[in-house]
């Protein structure tokens, strides 16, 4: 639970909107955004005004941090760098800037989990999944990088949407294209699989959440 702890800062806070979530719940809770986008962080300060601190840095280097914090969030942040080696960078700064016994929660995509989901369509004769252009997903090795080579230790991985996106960009996507017709999102088997908690399968899903706790 977050209300343990004492401020939050979300690397590539976009519009503000996990940050509006956090203080609807936790309004105690000191928050702090950073984006690469002007634009975005405007509109996270017409959100939220004076609830939270947001300031314009880009990753890896946030040079504007001088403090540390209980926890840090990174949502499809470190997938827009350009590079492996810039996302181990910011992964460094952000251990850092961590405190002690502090969480960093990355959400982010990875190619492994997308080579698992292709293999099931190449399978299903449809085509690959070709990530956007300006992401760079996280290869395995930043793993074994952040083991190594900082103070985080992973306390847990969950694959929440694999079940999810093996229906979706599995199952459905062969149904769709055997009735010749164009998959939409809000799809009954999309619905099904988003209404109930089904039992994790595989891992499918290019997004995946990581717990990551820095040493005491």
């Amino acid at each position: 639970s977050l209300i343990k702890f004492n401020n939050i800062l979300d690397v590539g806070c976009g519009g503000g909107e996990t940050i509006e979530f956090i203080k609807s719940n936790f309004p105690q809770v000191k928050c702090v955004g950073s984006d690469i986008s002007e634009n975005m962080i405007k509109l996270a300060k017409d959100r939220l005004g004076e609830k939270a601190s947001f300031f314009v840095s880009p990753l890896p280097r946030l040079n504007k941090i001088n403090e540390t914090f209980d926890v840090i969030i990174s949502e499809r942040s470190l997938i827009n760098l350009e590079s492996h080696e810039e996302q181990c960078s910011a992964v460094s700064k952000i251990s850092s800037i961590l405190n002690p016994g502090g969480i960093y929660i990355m959400i982010e995509n990875f190619y492994s989990s997308l080579n698992n989901i292709n293999i099931v369509r190449k399978e299903m004769n449809l085509n690959a999944i070709i990530p956007p252009w300006h992401n760079c997903f996280l290869e395995d090795g930043i793993i074994e990088f952040i083991n190594s080579s900082t103070e985080l230790k992973l306390k847990e991985e969950n694959r929440f949407a694999s079940t999810y996106y093996f229906l979706s960009r599995g199952i459905y996507a062969r149904l769709a294209e055997d009735n010749k017709i164009s998959p939409v999102y809000d799809s009954d088997i999309n619905m099904l699989s988003v209404k109930f908690k089904l039992p994790e399968l595989g891992d499918y899903s290019p997004t995946k959440l990581m717990i990551w706790e820095k040493e005491k």
